[in-house]
C-alpha cells in the first residue's frame, strides 16, 4: 500500500473509531444502516438536467454496458439505464435495493441487473464503463477498490466524490452534542492522491455546487438526527441534540434546514482503462 493509501485507511479507521466513542452499547448494529434512509436515495429516472447523469452519460452509448458500484437506490443506475444496453448495479444493502427494484419496476426500467454484494466481495464483473457514486468515503482498502474498478472496465471508470464529505455539514452538531469536533473522511483531495500514487492521473470535473439537503420536516427531524448522530433518546445527549436543533436550524417551505446552509460541491474523477484515451467532452 503507498503512503496516500495509508493515509486513507487511516482516516477512515479514526472516523469509526470516533463514531463507536459516542454510540451507545444499546444500539442495535445488526441490521441494514440503511433502511430507515433508502427512500431519500431515489429519484425519478426521467428527471432532466441533472448534472452527474450528464457527465457520467455523455460518451455512452445504446450497446454499452454500465457498472454501477454501490448503486443504492438507483438514482444514478436507473436514469443511465435509460441511455446503454444493460446497467450491473452492486448493492450489499437490502433495503437500497428494494428501493432500486421498486423505482425500476414502477417507471418500466427492465435492463438493470442487480447483485447483491459489496464490491470487495463482489464476483468478477465486467463493463465497458464502471463508477462509483459517494461510497468510496469508508472504503478501508481504497487502493483495492479503484484497482478493481479499472481492472473490471474496458473504457474508462469514475468516482462521483464531493470535496467535504457528505456528513460534513452535521459537523456543526458534535460539539454541541458530543462535546468534539467531528473527525473528517476522506474524500476529493485524498482521492487524487491515492490515484496519483497508483499512476493513474484522472481527468476532474467539478459540478455545479448544490444546497445540502434539508434535515427533514419538523415532525421527524429529530428522529433523523439521532440517527445521524448516534443519539440514543432520553439520554443527555439526546437533550443537548434538541438544544443544538434550536440552534442550528430553521424552518424553510415546510423543512429544518441549517441556518447557515452550506454547499456541497460534487466532482466526476474519471480515467481511461484498458489503453483507452478519454473522449472529449
Amino acid at each position: 500500500m503507498t503512503a496516500a493509501g495509508d493515509r486513507w485507511r487511516a482516516m477512515v479507521e479514526a472516523e469509526e473509531q470516533q463514531t463507536r466513542g459516542v454510540r451507545d452499547p444499546s444500539w442495535d448494529l445488526s441490521g441494514d444502516f440503511w433502511r430507515p434512509l433508502a427512500a431519500f436515495f431515489r429519484d425519478d429516472p426521467r428527471r432532466e438536467g441533472d448534472p452527474v447523469v450528464g457527465a457520467l452519460g455523455a460518451d455512452l452509448g445504446r450497446e454499452d454496458v454500465l457498472l454501477d458500484i454501490g448503486a443504492g437506490g438507483g438514482r444514478y443506475a436507473l436514469p443511465l439505464a435509460l441511455r446503454v444496453r444493460e446497467v450491473i448495479a452492486v448493492e450489499p444493502s437490502e433495503s437500497m435495493r428494494a428501493a432500486l427494484t421498486e423505482q425500476a419496476a414502477e417507471s418500466g426500467i427492465t435492463n438493470v441487473r442487480v447483485v447483491e454484494s459489496r464490491w470487495e466481495d463482489a464476483p468478477k464483473l465486467e463493463a465497458d464503463a464502471a463508477f462509483a457514486s459517494h461510497v468510496t468515503y469508508t472504503a478501508r482498502e481504497i487502493e483495492d477498490f479503484l484497482l478493481r474498478m479499472s481492472r473490471a472496465a474496458r473504457r474508462w471508470a469514475a468516482v462521483v466524490v464531493f470535496a467535504d464529505p457528505p456528513q460534513f455539514a452535521l459537523g456543526a452538531f458534535w460539539p454541541l452534542v458530543h462535546g468534539q469536533e467531528r473527525l473528517r473522511l476522506p474524500c476529493l483531495r485524498e482521492l487524487l492522491d491515492v490515484l496519483w500514487s497508483l499512476d493513474i492521473y484522472p481527468d476532474v470535473t467539478m459540478l455545479p455546487p448544490v444546497p445540502v439537503p434539508a434535515v427533514g420536516a419538523p415532525e421527524d427531524a429529530h428522529d433523523r438526527l439521532r440517527y445521524r448522530l448516534f443519539v440514543t433518546p432520553g439520554t443527555a445527549a439526546d437533550e443537548r441534540l434538541a438544544t443544538a436543533m434550536e440552534r442550528l436550524l430553521v424552518e424553510d417551505d415546510g423543512k429544518l434546514v441549517l441556518r447557515d446552509r452550506p454547499l456541497h460541491r460534487p466532482a466526476v474523477v474519471r480515467w481511461a482503462t484498458g489503453g483507452q484515451e478519454l473522449s472529449a467532452r
